[in-house]
């Protein structure tokens, strides 16, 4: 009596399946809390991953091993990291929450360190026009919000200033001059008035975000091609 073989055929795709690996989201982040403006640094500890992608919570992405990110505005964002295994057949996700200080800036005062003599064309700055003497330039600074048609803030006029005045400083705090989190421009202007005449005229401006610039509570502005230094000191405040 012959003997019957069975054979028991599995399905395919059954066995291909179990043959991919479930990935594991992991990540570690080098800070938890920060100020705005300031970078975090995260590294993927994820395993049998092939495509890492990265959501920072405040609507900015990005993918691979490591990322780093910073932040606008003051909250607590989740950073949401989603790995993915060969040809995304299998997800796994991993989350951390960042706390974005709700730090403001107000500055302190201002530190004219360096300024150009002479005007680009080598000619003094008070000679001619409304000005009856000279050379030396009567400095002042103003800040405005870009864009605007006004300025917000003016200080005082440092007259005749010389390079034996320098670090000239403007003391500020008393003024509880808000840093904005927009685009600032700030100009340095020598004074041209005279009896009854007003007139200025501009020495260097620059146009910067105090919200993200500068660190340990001074924002440095330089021009080396022109030989202006100036630093704006804050303070921050809750």
């Amino acid at each position: 009596m012959k003997k019957l073989l069975f054979l028991i055929a599995l399905p395919m795709a059954f066995m291909i399946t179990s043959c991919k690996k479930q990935p594991a989201a992991c990540f570690s982040s080098d800070k938890t809390s920060v100020e705005i403006g300031e970078t975090v640094s995260f590294e993927s500890c994820a395993t049998d991953a092939e495509t890492i992608e990265w959501d920072f919570g405040d609507g900015t992405t990005a993918e691979g091993e490591s990322a780093a990110h910073s932040w606008d505005a003051p909250g607590t964002y989740l950073v949401q990291m989603k790995v993915l295994s060969k040809k995304d057949k299998k997800i796994d996700r991993f989350s951390a929450t960042i706390t974005v200080k709700g730090y403001t800036r107000y500055l302190t005062k201002a530190v004219l360190k360096d300024y150009a003599e002479t005007k680009p064309d080598g000619s003094l700055w008070d000679q001619g026009g409304f000005i009856p003497t000279g050379p030396e330039p009567d400095v002042y600074l103003r800040f405005r919000l870009a864009g605007s048609t006004s300025w917000e803030f003016t200080t005082s006029v440092k007259s005749n200033i010389t390079p034996a005045d320098l670090p000239f400083t403007w003391n500020l705090t008393q003024q509880n001059i808000y840093l904005s989190n927009q685009s600032v421009e700030i100009e340095v202007r020598d004074d041209n008035s005279f009896g009854s005449t007003f007139a200025s005229e501009l020495m260097k401006a620059w146009t910067i975000n105090p919200a993200t610039a500068g660190e340990n509570e001074v924002i440095k502005l330089t021009d080396i091609t022109l030989g202006y230094e100036l630093e704006l000191h804050f303070e921050n405040r809750q």
